[in-house]
């Protein structure tokens, strides 16, 4: 199973209903736990509690060229992004509407940090063999580790092709 960022949660529930069709978990920055949320998650903690217009309005700033860009650029080398991916988040979050739906699933996102508790005890219980994770990956393997070890790769935020040629050489099918 391939996670990846805001999408990571629906994987997890996936998981939690099926855990015995899953042989393998890769995150690209899929979370699941709130010390991984974050500074700019706390507005939008506060935001769950009391979901009011004047809170809602704080996330606008999310939806600017700047920030969109510094998504697919924060920590990786100057020019190594090209802009078409970026490019094309902000043309659709700048549609009819669009900023408004984002809003109704930061306040939904709610329900997913509510699950990481369940999340986590998947991972503890059936241990499948391979996590990666945000800039700081972790990979469990068939590598000459013990199982519960984690070798750790530093890695851009967004690369995802390095980290597939580096699972297709370390992990053995079970």
């Amino acid at each position: 199973m391939y996670v990846f960022d805001y999408g990571a949660p629906i994987g997890y529930r996936l998981a939690l209903w099926h855990p015995e069709r899953i042989t393998a978990n890769i995150s690209q920055n899929g979370n699941m736990y709130e010390e991984g949320l974050g500074k700019k998650w706390e507005a939008r903690k506060a935001y769950w509690k009391n979901p009011t217009d004047e809170l809602r309005r704080q996330f606008a700033s999310a939806y600017a060229l700047e920030t969109i860009i510094g998504q697919y650029t924060f920590g990786t080398p100057d020019g190594s992004v090209g802009p078409d991916g970026y490019s094309l988040d902000y043309f659709y979050v700048c549609q009819p509407g669009r900023a408004e739906m984002q809003n109704d699933l930061i306040l939904d996102y709610r329900s997913n940090v509510a699950l990481y508790p369940e999340f986590q005890k998947y991972l503890r219980t059936y241990q499948p063999p391979c996590s990666l994770s945000g800039v700081r990956m972790t990979l469990r393997s068939s590598l000459p580790v013990p199982r519960h070890s984690s070798v750790i790769f530093q890695m851009p935020r967004y690369t995802l092709f390095p980290a597939a040629t580096l699972l297709s050489k370390a992990i053995t099918p079970r």
